[in-house]
């Protein structure tokens, strides 16, 4: 969970689930709290496993999807007001769980991630999960897939990507590979 209102929502589903256990994964790190009458999903969404936290500020267009797990969501959510500032539209969905999402029917999940659209992953973990999603779709990841580094946990984060600046980088990429795709 991205926040303690997804927590409260993930825990409220998890004692209400019948079929197997559950795991809440929490970080240690001081996470602002999402303003409910700016993100009114987020009880909703996380009984979904992913969902629409943040539309695109273009009715009409989404250039580019971030997806992010727990305290990457803010990461994701700042990215997008940098990103509408450049004119590119991006949607953010936070997934906090992506087996309750791929157990949704395929309707609501091409609504929340339609495959026309291409896909950033923000989780600051390994890649492993986001591989049945890799392929054909244009989907590209800011994970951590190797071992080994030490310094504050501020240090560490930046080095990895895990900033505002390196996930719009990412995303004006493939946005402009989409367009370029599309004129061809």
């Amino acid at each position: 969970p991205g926040d303690a209102n997804e927590t409260l929502a993930a825990w409220e589903n998890a004692i209400q689930r019948s079929n197997g256990p559950t795991a809440l994964i929490l970080t240690r790190q001081k996470l602002p709290v999402f303003d409910i009458a700016q993100y009114p999903n987020v009880s909703s969404g996380v009984s979904r496993g992913g969902y629409c936290i943040s539309e695109s500020s273009s009715p009409s267009r989404i250039d580019v999807i971030l997806i992010a797990t727990g305290s990457e969501v803010h990461l994701a959510l700042e990215s997008q007001k940098k990103l509408n500032s450049e004119s590119i539209f991006s949607r953010v969905v936070s997934m906090p769980s992506i087996n309750i999402f791929e157990s949704q029917d395929e309707d609501y999940q091409n609504e929340i991630l339609p495959s026309t659209t291409p896909w950033l992953a923000i989780e600051a973990g390994l890649s492993l999960g986001w591989n049945s999603y890799l392929g054909p779709k244009k989907i590209e990841t800011v994970c951590v897939d190797r071992y080994g580094a030490s310094a504050p946990g501020e240090v560490v984060m930046m080095e990895y990507g895990f900033n505002v600046d390196h996930i719009c980088e990412k995303a004006r990429t493939l946005s402009r590979q989409t367009e370029k795709h599309k004129g061809t």
